[in-house]
């Protein structure tokens, strides 16, 4: 019997005769080695029970499953990240899940440790950021509206990537925005502002468009005030620096002063998350251990 067989069959039992039983799927992963060789066929049974599934929790439990075996021993058995990537973008369209953050940080991780995949994946955020069923829900806790998060921070962090920045800026200035948890607002503002800084940039070029440049800018103007009126002092915080920051940029135009290469350096170069435990490498400087050592003997 072939392995994919094999496979299939042993998957089907268990789905048909322990539809509910919460254990199931260990008792699965006990009788089948995940491989590299069959990742993707145990993937996407996974998926489509998932799919036909009743209850959310069960759901919920098959999706936690499947991103489990794709990032095991460091993603041993991945050799296609853009398959993954496409395994998490479709995991985005499970309405109700209380796993958006697990999806989101997932996206993130890939995407900054996996440089080969950026592109595609930049190119899937952007497609994510202007899906409407991403703001469904956003009062659920760790909902689907998560993945807003991730999605906003790829394009902003590789803007490079992005075929159409302005497209991505439209789509996180959306009225509909506001709606959204504080933490993913104050990230929409970030990266709409890292965004701009990229469209500066080409627009500095010999062939770059100035007159895009200005439209953005007069669209940045127009829409970031929804921002300053949110009710999360992070956000309000934020948007009021780039609306000053705004202001600034025109002002300076008027006075033909170019600043334009200070504000493209603001966000200039890659910022990627430093692992939790790296600070226990980093030597204590003399200084602050002997002023610590003065605190302790007062």
């Amino acid at each position: 019997m072939s392995l994919s067989l094999s496979l299939s069959l042993s998957l089907s039992f268990f789905f048909f005769y322990c539809p509910r039983l919460n254990n199931a799927l260990t008792f699965v992963f006990f009788l089948i080695q995940v491989t590299k060789k069959n990742i993707v066929d145990i993937v996407k049974k996974l998926m489509g029970h998932m799919d036909k599934a009743e209850g959310q929790s069960y759901r919920d439990e098959v999706l936690v499953k499947v991103i489990e075996i794709c990032t095991q021993s460091n993603y041993q058995h991945v050799t296609n990240f853009e398959w993954y990537i496409t395994v998490l973008v479709e995991l985005t369209r499970m309405e109700g899940t209380r796993h958006g953050r697990l999806i989101a940080n997932s996206l993130m991780d890939v995407t900054i440790r996996v440089k080969s995949v950026r592109p595609f994946s930049v190119k899937q955020m952007g497609v994510l950021l202007d899906n409407a069923h991403l703001l469904r829900g956003t009062g659920q806790r760790n909902g689907i509206c998560e993945v807003l998060f991730a999605a906003s921070w790829i394009c902003g962090e590789f803007a490079s990537m992005l075929s159409r920045p302005r497209a991505a800026i439209e789509a996180m200035l959306k009225p509909q925005s506001t709606t959204l948890p504080g933490h993913i607002q104050a990230v929409f503002v970030q990266n709409v502002m890292k965004l701009y800084a990229h469209v500066v940039k080409e627009g500095m070029e010999d062939d770059g468009d100035e007159d895009e440049v200005a439209d953005i800018h007069a669209l940045l103007e127009g829409t970031l005030p929804m921002y300053v009126q949110s009710g999360d002092l992070e956000v309000q915080e934020r948007a009021c620096s780039v609306m000053q920051l705004l202001k600034y940029m025109k002002k300076c135009r008027d006075r033909d002063q170019d600043i334009l290469p200070e504000v493209v350096a603001l966000f200039d170069g890659e910022m990627n998350p430093v692992a939790p435990k790296a600070q226990r490498k980093v030597p204590v400087p003399d200084g602050p251990r002997h002023f610590a050592r003065g605190c302790c003997s007062l």
